[in-house]
């Protein structure tokens, strides 16, 4: 049902209808398409006891790039709805995409500040959540090019917390 289905584009900012999971069109900036990414993720994302989805967009607006974003589609108790998106990276490689215990894990190859456009060499880890409807990173992890791990774990305020003036925040870092 996803492959033919109404997605707002976030990188090209406007809905479009996949059919078989593409879209392509021309407009006065030339050749656009949207591409639903073939790797997809099932679980809960929002506690209803239904599950709900984890897709990536493939856009491209008429240049070069390749702008990738993960989308969620949730149930809201009645129908199902694309209710938030968070930028990956332009032609990051997609490793892979799961939901577990309510969050999303994304590995994937995607680009440092020193890549060159066409080959992305920075393997990240990454951990979303939706928290009020809105898709977060909550942490990521990578690995340096000697093979020491790089993360860093918030464990103190924990999540749900209210605080008010200052604030310490407890936990680690590999490096």
């Amino acid at each position: 049902a996803l492959k033919n289905s109404i997605f707002y584009a976030p990188q090209l900012q406007k809905s479009v209808y996949l059919t078989g999971g593409n879209y392509a069109s021309t407009d006065s900036t030339g050749m656009i398409s949207v591409v639903l990414y073939p790797d997809m993720a099932f679980g809960d994302l929002n506690n209803d006891g239904v599950d709900d989805a984890a897709v990536i967009l493939a856009e491209n607006g008429g240049g070069a790039g390749v702008f990738y974003s993960l989308v969620v589609i949730v149930s809201n108790g009645l129908e199902f709805e694309q209710i938030d998106n968070f930028y990956i990276d332009d032609r990051p490689a997609i490793e892979s995409i799961e939901i577990k215990d309510g969050n999303i894990l994304l590995n994937a190859t995607v680009h440092s500040l020193t890549d060159a456009m066409v080959e992305p060499t920075f393997n990240v880890e990454r951990t979303y959540r939706l928290l009020n409807n809105k898709l977060t990173l909550i942490s990521q992890s990578s690995v340096t090019s000697t093979g020491t791990d790089r993360y860093i774990q918030i464990d103190t305020p924990v999540e749900g917390s209210e605080v008010s003036a200052d604030v310490e925040i407890t936990g680690s870092m590999a490096i």
